[in-house]
């Protein structure tokens, strides 16, 4: 009997799989003027370097930011000053977060006046676009609000410019994938561009059935 649960527990052994290595959080950033551009990765053996979240801060926080790293032992790696597009996100989203076009509301009661509102459970980023439409059928304005990251911000901005002027049937052709593309996100801020297009849909079915119903 002894040696039959020896060799039980032998083979339990070797089927056992080595625990995952705990996964470090590493804190970079770079100085870009009087801002620094703050990212927190996951990474550790095992775990591909995957982006946590991106900050925007000002300079004078810098310190406050190195004490609480400390505090939370955070691996700390400083990058020599660099383009903010090197050290998170790529021009075009700085410049759509830094000047972000149509910010604003329109009148939602306003029959030819679309609203979507959509967000996404991931990240908790809540984005509302409306658009305006003339008896032509074209969109003559577009505006949002949203709650969100640096990215979703862009994207919502990238898709209010793109919308304006477009056909009804246009605007619908608008796809994350362009989006997306434009803005060079990386692979885990895709689901913004992916909430920019489904606001583009929401705002469209809104504003169908309130002419449906005219």
């Amino acid at each position: 009997y002894r040696k039959f649960r020896e060799k039980t527990l032998a083979k339990r052994r070797r089927k056992q799989k080595p625990p995952l290595p705990t996964p470090q959080l590493q804190l970079v950033f770079a100085q870009a003027g009087n801002f620094s551009y703050v990212q927190y990765y996951l990474s550790g053996n095992r775990y591909k370097q995957y982006t946590v979240s991106c900050l925007r801060i000002h300079n004078s926080f810098l310190p406050l930011l190195m004490m609480a790293s400390r505090q939370f032992a955070l691996r700390f790696a400083r990058v020599r000053s660099i383009s903010p597009s090197a050290a998170a996100y790529h021009k075009n989203v700085i410049d759509h977060y830094d000047n972000p076009r149509n910010v604003g509301s329109l009148d939602k009661k306003d029959p030819n006046v679309g609203t979507g509102i959509v967000g996404a459970p991931a990240c908790g980023d809540v984005m509302k676009l409306q658009i305006k439409v003339d008896e032509h059928g074209k969109i003559v304005d577009a505006k949002f609000k949203t709650f969100g990251c640096g990215s979703a911000i862009a994207s919502s901005s990238l898709a209010t410019e793109w919308v304006k002027g477009k056909s009804l049937s246009e605007a619908a052709s608008v796809k994350n994938q362009q989006i997306a593309s434009e803005l060079r996100l990386p692979p885990v801020k895709l689901h913004c561009s992916m909430l920019a297009e489904d606001a583009i849909q929401a705002a469209l079915k809104d504003y169908k059935s309130k002419q449906a119903q005219a």
